[in-house]
This record gives structure tokens, sequence and C-alpha cells, in this order.
């Protein structure tokens, strides 16, 4: 059976860690993870939907390889 569990601020599994931070999305979090293989340190950094990154993930993802981010705008743009 299937049940939820709230995720750790550091996971570690053998392949390496997974390390997540609360990102603001509107009224509600999402979360952000960053992806870090054991054998060689490399980092990856998942970052979804989310309206700012916080300097807490800034600093999780900091020496990423690669750094998948969607969902940010510029704060006063408007769209016409």
């Amino acid at each position: 059976m299937f049940q939820a569990a709230e995720m750790p601020a550091k996971l570690e599994l053998p392949g390496g860690n997974v390390y997540s931070a609360r990102l603001p999305h509107g009224s509600v979090e999402v979360l952000g993870l960053v992806f870090e293989e054991a054998g060689s340190g490399k980092k990856f950094a998942y970052f979804c939907d989310c309206k700012e990154v916080t300097p807490e993930a800034r600093a999780l993802a900091r020496g990423a390889e690669v750094v998948a981010l969607d969902g940010l705008r510029r704060s006063g743009i408007r769209r016409t």
C-alpha cells in the first residue's frame, strides 16, 4: 500500500543524495530538488514551477552541472 511521507531535507540513497528545498509558488510551496551523484559529486538541480528561488535553494544548487528552472519571470513585467 502507498503511504505519503514528508520529503526530508537530505535523502541518502546508494547512488547519491537528494536534497530538497521549499520554494514559493503563490499561496503554496513546491519542492526544489538537487540530485548529487555519490561517485563524482556532480549535481543536477530541478526547480520547477516556482515563483522565486530562495537563498537556501541557490546554495544547494551551487556548482550544479545542470539546473532545470521553470516558471520564473521578472517581477513587474506586464503581458499585454
